[in-house]
């Protein structure tokens, strides 16, 4: 009977340490991407995102209440005493070219922005977009991420 139990608490233990690992993000396990402020490439995927910001910003107004079925999201620069970064939201709402949401990004250097605090941005602040369409099993937008992941 010790035995059994003493099986048992080891298998309960390396269970729990094993989902504790898994779930924990390390600071490693995000990447900063340094780009000159006049990275031609990373500017005109920008310019890009903003030519098609109709498309984001029309489903966003269609569908930002179903988010069963869609997720909507958006990269923009947090600034906090000259110090900038650009980080992703999650957005909810849209009024008058004015997105409302959440941060769902960690910043390294800022301080007054934490992981789901609410956000705002204008259309024309929006650097990247990804709308998750769960109905029509597509992705759409995404510009930049490709060029930025090869910079890591």
């Amino acid at each position: 009977m010790k035995t059994k139990n003493y099986i048992l608490l080891l298998i309960l233990w390396a269970t729990v340490f094993q989902a504790c690992k898994n779930s924990s993000k390390k600071e490693s396990d995000f990447a900063i991407v340094n780009l000159a402020k006049d990275d031609k490439t990373f500017l005109a995927l920008k310019d890009t995102a903003q030519k098609h910001i109709p498309e984001f910003a029309n489903s966003l107004k269609l569908h930002g209440s179903d988010t069963a079925n869609y997720t909507f999201i958006a990269k923009s620069d947090f600034e906090e005493n000259g110090t900038h970064e650009h980080m992703w939201s999650r957005l909810y709402t849209i009024d008058n070219d004015v997105l409302k949401g959440e941060l769902i990004d960690s910043a390294f250097n800022l301080k007054r922005i934490k992981l789901y605090d609410k956000v705002e941005m204008k259309l024309k602040e929006v650097e990247d977009w990804i709308i998750y369409d769960n109905v029509h099993k597509q992705k759409l937008g995404g510009y930049s991420e490709k060029y930025l992941d090869s910079k890591q």
